[in-house]
């Protein structure tokens, strides 16, 4: 019954907006940032991240050496705005920056959420969201004049999420998850192997590469971000593919079979 209840669950409150790095860092758990050093001032951003599956889509963000960038003394002027796609789908973003920001993610075409005034004058912030519903679009600006400069943009690890076991099926079963979110809830999924996406409710656009998933269990992570399930796995559920969702970020682990 659990999945259906999972479906039927409103989205209430879908964004939780960060002005500390160390405490979207909790939340997040792994990320992965473009941080733009290692280029030459004036080197315009596109693909140089693609193998973090973000592409700077307006050609219009260069890299600049500055003081004002207080992590590495490297960032980016965005001569506008900055609009970064991803190539798959996100729940958290975070940038480092100087001046003012604001935030807006969209999925496709459609609006997710628009963040409050980020700051305003002077260096050294940090602005991040966490998404229980998915985006693969941001739009970063500055509210208070339009030119926006950004130190680092920093997103989910989302693989260093991972779930593995420990016994033999069929027989009594330890599941392990471990770079999850501290004290959160963790659901494990079993089902085939395949693709689906939650339709609505909590964690929507969440895809998971399971087709008809099961819950089996939502259990809660430790101070460390780790959680556990053990089990008696009967016959019928071996060579079973299983995989773990953290209900906070709605990132995903690998996927294992029993």
């Amino acid at each position: 019954m659990l999945l259906p209840m999972l479906l039927l669950l409103p989205a209430l409150t879908q964004v939780t907006e960060y002005t500390s790095h160390a405490a979207w860092d909790t939340a997040v758990g792994a990320s992965q940032c473009a941080d733009f050093t290692g280029y030459p001032s004036g080197t315009v951003i596109t693909n140089q991240y693609a193998a973090l599956g973000m592409t700077f889509t307006q050609a219009n963000d260069s890299v600049l050496f500055s003081g004002a960038f207080v992590t590495d003394g490297v960032g980016v002027a965005c001569n506008g705005d900055m609009e970064i796609t991803f190539s798959s789908p996100q729940h958290a973003i975070g940038c480092d920056f100087p001046g003012a920001l604001l935030i807006t993610i969209y999925s496709g075409n459609s609006l997710v959420y628009t963040s409050s005034q980020f700051a305003g004058s002077g260096s050294g912030f940090f602005a991040g969201l966490t998404s229980t519903v998915s985006f693969d679009r941001v739009v970063i600006d500055d509210w208070f004049d339009g030119a926006a400069y950004v130190d680092n943009v920093c997103i989910s690890g989302g693989g260093l999420f991972s779930i593995s076991k420990t016994g033999t099926c069929p027989g009594l079963i330890t599941l392990t998850t471990t770079g999850g979110t501290a004290n959160s809830p963790v659901a494990m999924l079993y089902g085939a192997p395949g693709s689906t996406t939650k339709p609505g409710g909590v964690c929507a656009g969440t895809t998971v590469a399971l087709s008809n998933p099961r819950i089996a269990v939502v259990v809660g992570s430790d101070g460390a971000g780790s959680a556990s399930f053990s089990f008696n796995a009967p016959a019928g559920a071996c060579g079973r593919s299983v995989q773990a969702v953290d209900l906070s970020t709605c990132g995903t682990s690998n996927v294992i079979t029993l």
